[in-house]
């Protein structure tokens, strides 16, 4: 082992080790473990102060940031060594010199420089598949997949080959004919194996798992390399331990526990709707100083409820989509989402009130009824009270549900000021669990809805029903109440949320013009005015739009695009995306019947923007769940390391007590605790600076740079009209 001090000076001891006796005993370990392939820890120990004839503190060397060994382990791998070693009567002098190491260092930096100097049994893979590993990960390269990987982490004559892929046209890409061209014409065909080994490369497999794998695989060899590179630089003192420990740290990868940061949000796409429309929650926003996602989701559920029963898509035989949506928007306390639910839901109050006066008038006359049997001693039959005719309700139990949709076939609006008393109220007057969840997910689907009640012997069934749900809740609500059991059951999935990033509430003048509230008010209207068909029974049986042939095509490629995205997810945004190729088709129907409400058929046009509206549904969805399946711990580790990386990815200890709102008025031990953390986790490290004049040096933690992740063909990329989630705009 290579010893040195801090200060350049050979270490203290009762019998001090000199120089030239360290770098022999450094050779001897290396040729005795190599020679009894010991079952020797690969170490790698930053700068430590030690005590006098103290042990070591060994670190492991997945990276110089996890917590040290315990007494108990360092001892262990000691005896495990020396047991391995003392089976070589020839090897004893260096047991002394590796005993007299272990017991007299004092105050010292120690690497294992002999570990990364020396390839060891099972740390890589042979040569030969290695160069397997790397021909597929330059066949993938050569048909145009996007992967993080240079010339310096390919092995001759990989590399070659690498430089003349990357200087193909992208014409050529795919095209191994045009890479023997490149060589032949270099002079490079002989060199890199001949004709035959780009025929080979050609032939080897292209799917995305397989060539991940082995860009895993080149990238770990890579690694591997330069450390021993580094190891030998510091053997032959070619660097000291400080630079080999930098060196370290920057080749290691990080040791990342954190999630990856949410995508950025993008405004929900408005141009699925009339200008009319559009123009109305644009104003309406602007009115409050708010998001237009937090307008325009409340108005689709609006929408959805003004058409009720009286339309739904015919997507194939057997096969339809009702107009029924459920949406929530998400944000603190005091951003405003009650004001925009308002907005979004004004013409559905309206309406309300229209009928209101209907039951007044429809009770007076009952009443009049009602008297007047009772003068006539009751003779003949008793007036039946009249049905309470609404659009929108408040109450969630499922029994009031139930007779309110008896009642009101065409639909009902449950409009929630706090969607958390949604969750919440589920199975609290049923003894029997989840029986209300798998109702609720009934009327999502608006087939049927059948409710029995043992107490007073009446039974509910409903077919075709129509409710839709809107309402506000706040982020660290959604993330309790939201339990996996929500998700597992589809019940999380069948929810279109919104989390724009906080805005400064501000003062704002404006106001949402009165011909554009007037036109809106005529386009609902209309809505109204739409009566459903009748079935066999006479039953109110809702008239179906089928689609042209332009939009069952846009159709079918969305839905086998969802598919896929679903089958490559986790099992939240699986079922999420699931669910989005239902909701594109309620999108179509909606827009179909806000630009002309007399239409039969959705058109392609519509269809298109339907399909791109459910896209940025899926996106936003999954940027919700990303957030949600945080623990409180990464979710603080996110938010310091997003804001470090903000300010240039270098802080201080005492520049976060002055930062973010969450460390304000922390004691410094405890942000320095936080700084520590972010260590440990491998997203950066610590840095000392010299003070020019006299001074305590300063601590700075300097975030690694980002790793470089191979991107799919459908990743999320920003937009002139994304929004970066800084930490401060972190909803949970």
């Amino acid at each position: 082992m290579y010893f040195r001090n801090s200060d350049g000076a050979p270490p203290k001891g009762n019998a001090p080790i000199t120089q030239s006796s360290s770098s022999d005993a450094n050779r001897s370990i290396e040729r005795v473990c190599a020679q009894a392939k010991a079952p020797w820890p690969s170490w790698a120990i930053p700068r430590r102060e030690f005590e006098r004839h103290g042990k070591f503190i060994v670190w492991p060397r997945a990276g110089a940031h996890r917590e040290p060994a315990s007494d108990k382990d360092r001892a262990r791998d000691r005896e495990d060594l020396i047991k391995s070693l003392q089976r070589h009567e020839e090897l004893k002098p260096a047991i002394e010199a590796f005993t007299l190491l272990w017991e007299q260092q004092d105050r010292g930096v120690v690497f294992d420089a002999w570990a990364m100097a020396t390839p060891r049994k099972g740390d890589m893979a042979t040569q030969s598949m290695l160069d397997g590993f790397e021909l597929t990960v330059l066949n993938g390269l050569l048909n145009g997949a996007d992967l993080s990987v240079t010339a310096e982490d390919l092995t001759p004559p990989n590399d070659i080959i690498f430089a003349k892929i990357k200087r193909l046209p992208k014409k050529h890409l795919g095209a191994w004919t045009a890479l023997i061209a490149a060589l032949q014409l270099s002079g490079q065909l002989a060199k890199v194996g001949g004709r035959a080994r780009i025929v080979d490369l050609s032939n080897l497999p292209l799917d995305e798992a397989n060539v991940q794998f082995a860009l895993d695989e080149v990238l770990q060899a890579s690694r591997k390399r330069r450390e021993r590179e580094i190891g030998k630089k510091l053997a032959q003192d070619e660097i000291s331990a400080d630079e080999a420990q930098i060196e370290l740290a920057a080749t290691a990868p990080p040791l990342q526990t954190l999630l990856p940061a949410p995508a950025p949000y993008t405004p929900p796409p408005l141009d699925l709707l009339p200008a009319i429309l559009q123009e109305y929650i644009i104003a309406g926003a602007e009115s409050l100083n708010v998001d237009v996602g937090y307008v325009a989701l409340p108005l689709d559920s609006a929408l959805s409820s003004a058409i009720g029963n009286s339309r739904s898509i015919l997507l194939k035989r057997g096969f339809t989509q009702p107009p029924i949506d459920w949406t929530g928007v998400i944000g603190r306390s005091g951003s405003l989402k009650t004001p925009s639910i308002e907005i979004g839901c004004r013409f559905i109050g309206e309406h309300e009130r229209g009928l209101q006066q209907l039951n007044q008038t429809a009770k007076e006359i009952y009443d009049e009824e009602l008297a007047r049997w009772k003068e006539k001693k009751k003779k003949g039959a008793e007036p039946e009270p009249p049905k309470i005719a609404t659009c929108m309700m408040d109450d969630l139990t499922l029994e009031v549900v139930a007779l309110r949709l008896e009642d009101n076939p065409r639909g009902i609006l449950l409009w929630k000021d706090e969607l958390s008393h949604f969750f919440e109220s589920l199975d609290l007057y049923h003894g029997t669990k989840r029986t209300d969840l798998s109702r609720w997910c009934s009327l999502h689907t608006g087939v049927q809805f059948l409710l029995d009640r043992r107490t007073d012997n009446r039974h509910h069934r409903i077919w075709l029903p129509r409710a839709c749900i809107t309402g506000g809740v706040q982020p660290a609500i959604l993330h309790r109440l939201l339990s996996d059991e929500y998700f597992q059951r589809g019940l999380a999935a069948r929810f279109n949320f919104v989390y724009p990033p906080p805005r400064q509430d501000r003062w704002s003048d404006a106001v949402i013009d009165d011909d554009i509230v007037c036109e809106a008010r005529k386009l609902f209207n209309q809505l109204w005015e739409l009566r459903p068909g009748q079935d066999e029974h006479g039953q109110p049986c809702p008239v179906m739009l089928r689609l042209s042939p332009e939009a069952k095509e846009i159709y079918t490629a969305f839905y086998n695009e969802s598919g896929e995205t679903a089958f490559e997810s986790d099992d939240r945004e699986a079922a999420a995306w699931s669910k989005l190729t239902g909701y594109a088709a309620r999108f179509a129907l909606k827009a179909q019947l806000c630009h002309n409400p007399r239409a039969e058929t959705v058109t392609g046009e519509i269809m298109l923007a339907a399909c791109e509206r459910a896209r940025w549904q899926g996106q936003e969805t999954t940027r919700i769940y990303s957030f949600l399946i945080e623990t409180t711990e990464q979710r603080e580790d996110r938010r310091l390391a997003e804001w470090i990386q903000h300010r240039g990815g270098a802080a201080t200890v005492r520049d976060a007590m002055r930062g973010p709102h969450m460390l304000q008025g922390k004691p410094s031990d405890e942000v320095e605790q936080l700084f520590n953390r972010l260590v440990k986790t491998g997203l950066g490290k610590w840095d000392e600076v010299k003070p020019t004049g006299r001074g305590r040096p300063t601590r700075i933690l300097r975030l690694f740079p980002p790793s470089k992740m191979t991107q799919l063909s459908n990743s999320r990329e920003e937009t002139e009209n994304s929004v970066s989630v800084s930490a401060s705009s972190n909803p949970f």
